[in-house]
């Protein structure tokens, strides 16, 4: 099974990589799956729905992207609380 859990201590580099790999994967995978689908459909069959690892893969890519999210709100708090100590001095 997929580990959805983001490591802790990834720097804002490695979690956009991250992501970016993610969501070229999910695009991947949802792709091949929508042509199986239309063959499918062609020959009078039921379209495919997203099986289990696509959809762990876009859990796992909403919890990478609250990751990326807090680690910039991280970095605008620290950029602000700089600026009000440089101000205060």
């Amino acid at each position: 099974m997929m580990d959805l859990n983001v490591p802790a201590g990834l720097t804002r580099e490695e979690l956009e990589r991250e992501i970016a790999d993610m969501a070229k994967e999910l695009g991947r995978l949802g792709g091949l799956r929508e042509a199986e689908s239309d063959r499918r459909v062609a020959k009078g069959g039921a379209p495919l729905t997203p099986n289990i690892t696509e959809a762990a893969l876009q859990i796992r890519l909403v919890m990478w992207r609250k990751a990326l999210d807090a680690v910039e709100r991280e970095e605008r708090e620290d950029a602000a609380r700089g600026a009000a100590e440089t101000e205060a001095a």
